[in-house]
């Protein structure tokens, strides 16, 4: 099985309000830039990354697939490749029509940690996992931090399991909410978990790509 894993984001992200919360409905659509960076190629185009990533999107809109340069060198023989160090831009199409402002990314932020599991040791809940056999799978993703980037990104840092068959497998997910020009957008980035070091490694990727992807989007 491809180590693709974004399916478990359509769970708990999404601007989950009360009929009469709801935002405003835009007056435009717009157009989502995908930025280059120097450590990832911006890959959906090519059909083999097409392939793979449209059988696992459910009802989100994929708008990007970042693969880092060593796995997009071989993008012609991914069919049963275990993804690693990626990135997902995507949208979910009904958020689309609605005016995103600061106070609706507030509300977002406090629907989605109710999706997740809190611990109050992160650190030693990432030591525990890498260095002992895991043998069941979390009920939800494991929630490590929480922060806002900036007043347009709130990003969550999670830990998750993608296959059901494999729970020793366990990967960080760092979800990024984005107000694009008042549009809900998500970029979710993706690294194997190994030790402490790599949730580091992954919060320092993370913000390299969701600030470019921010700042190239406004107006």
């Amino acid at each position: 099985m491809n180590k693709v894993f974004f399916l478990l984001v359509i769970l708990f992200i999404g601007c989950k309000e009360k009929r009469n919360e709801l935002p405003e409905l835009n007056s435009e659509s717009i157009e989502v830039k995908l930025p280059e960076y120097e450590d990832w190629k911006e890959s959906y185009s090519h059909p083999m990354v097409k392939e793979v990533f449209e059988e696992h999107k459910g009802k989100t809109e994929v708008l990007g697939v970042y693969l880092n340069n060593d796995t997009d060198k071989i993008k012609d023989s991914l069919i049963n490749y275990n993804f690693e160090d990626y990135a997902v831009v995507l949208n979910i199409e009904k958020e689309q029509k609605w005016k995103i402002e600061k106070k609706h990314l507030d509300r977002v932020s406090e629907l989605q940690k109710k999706y997740v599991i809190n611990t109050k040791k992160p650190r030693e809940k990432v030591e525990e996992l890498s260095q002992s056999p895991v043998n069941e799978i979390f009920e939800k993703p494991i929630l490590l931090e929480d922060y806002w980037i900036n007043d347009d990104i709130y990003a969550l840092v999670t830990l998750v399991q993608p296959f059901s068959d494999e729970p020793e497998t366990i990967v960080i997910m760092i979800m990024n909410t984005v107000n694009v020009q008042n549009h809900l957008t998500y970029l979710a980035y993706f690294l194997d978990l190994d030790g402490y070091s790599s949730i580091e490694l992954a919060k320092k990727n993370n913000h390299k790509m969701a600030v470019k992807f921010e700042q190239q989007n406004r107006k």
